[in-house]
């Protein structure tokens, strides 16, 4: 992946040149992001609610797909009761991804993130320029800095960042009793005062845990999204006629398992 990316970017630059690169990157710099719907915001305004922020993954159906679904999509998990969505722009996703990008945020009156391996300045120029209120890992737009162990956590914190993203998924696939509990609550639980955090999960469970150890706002993936689809939930209609529609569903069971009042 890495690699990829690396050259990906490298490939881009090389054609954009030094000097248009710069002039891209001043510009940038002299017009600070302001998108009209805010991540840290929305948390702030759900958290004396004890409400925490859905934000779900939002990536092409399929190959033929065009920037124009992706909005009609975005549009549909709105709403359902997405709090906030996240766009992936890596190209191995979609080969017009800035273009999808650009769709969903004109699409939805949400705050709308660039979900994306970031390496260089450009890319946060680019997702900025097509309207995102954040991407990972930057500053000046809502900027999730995802960790994976304590050290990464207390570093960070020491260098002032006061948003983090937190991947539960690599604990809660170990087989261990207890030990997806014990990551939510120590990564959590080690959390600077003021800072909010972001966690990305890929079942009802990992959503339950997340809440309950307090994470301030959940990435709903889309393998979660995937499994709750209108395909997966015809095959249960198929045996139970009073199955309701899948995505309507999920979002009943986040709402249910991330409400406090379970």
């Amino acid at each position: 992946m890495k690699g990829r990316k690396q050259a990906q970017v490298e490939s881009v630059l090389k054609e954009l040149g030094m000097e248009a690169l710069e002039e891209r990157l001043q510009s940038a710099a002299a017009l600070p992001a302001r998108p009209a719907y805010r991540l840290t915001s929305l948390i702030a305004e759900s958290a004396p609610r004890g409400k925490a922020v859905l934000v779900w993954e939002v990536v092409r159906p399929g190959p033929a797909s065009s920037p124009a679904d992706l909005a009609r999509l975005a549009r549909q998990y709105v709403s359902l009761g997405a709090d906030a969505l996240a766009v992936r722009t890596d190209a191995a996703d979609s080969p017009s991804a800035l273009a999808d990008l650009w769709a969903v945020t004109q699409a939805v009156k949400v705050p709308v993130l660039a979900r994306d391996w970031v390496i260089h300045p450009l890319q946060v120029v680019d997702a900025k320029e097509a309207g995102a209120a954040g991407v990972l890992g930057v500053i000046h737009q809502d900027a999730p800095v995802e960790v994976v162990n304590a050290q990464e956590m207390d570093s960070l914190s020491r260098a002032g960042v006061a948003f983090f993203g937190i991947n539960l998924s690599i604990g809660l696939s170990l087989p261990i009793s207890g030990f997806a509990e014990d990551v939510a609550h120590g990564l959590l639980g080690r959390l600077p005062f003021g800072a909010v955090s972001l966690v990305g999960v890929k079942t009802i469970d990992e959503a339950r845990t997340a809440r309950q150890s307090g994470a301030d706002a959940l990435l709903i993936k889309q393998e979660l999204i995937a499994a709750h689809s209108d395909a997966a939930a015809a095959k249960e209609a198929a045996s139970n006629p009073f199955a309701m529609s899948g995505l309507r569903r999920l979002t009943e069971e986040l709402q249910y398992v991330t409400s406090g009042d379970e």
